[in-house]
């Protein structure tokens, strides 16, 4: 079942994407719905290790999250959303 982002496309649920997030590639990119919100979750790969980020969009924000396992850390966060 689509549903309406806030741009009003239509969200599907667990589409693969494909893009970039703080200048890195992103891969494994997923989009899909938890309790009606959109959501995103994807992986980057630093010269590093992984990091494994994913959020919903909360009203006029986004919560959201990013784990990196080889630096033993999750760090939350949140985001506002840019207004016309």
């Amino acid at each position: 079942m689509a549903q309406r982002s806030s741009g009003g496309e239509a969200f599907r649920p667990t589409r693969f994407h494909s893009g970039a997030f703080d200048d890195h590639a992103t891969d494994l990119g997923r989009t899909g719905a938890t309790n009606g919100r959109p959501c995103v979750a994807f992986r980057t790969q630093v010269a590093s290790g992984p990091y494994q980020t994913s959020g919903c969009l909360m009203c006029d924000h986004i919560d959201g999250q990013t784990w990196s396992e080889w630096r033993r850390f999750l760090l939350t966060g949140n985001a506002v959303c840019a207004t016309d």
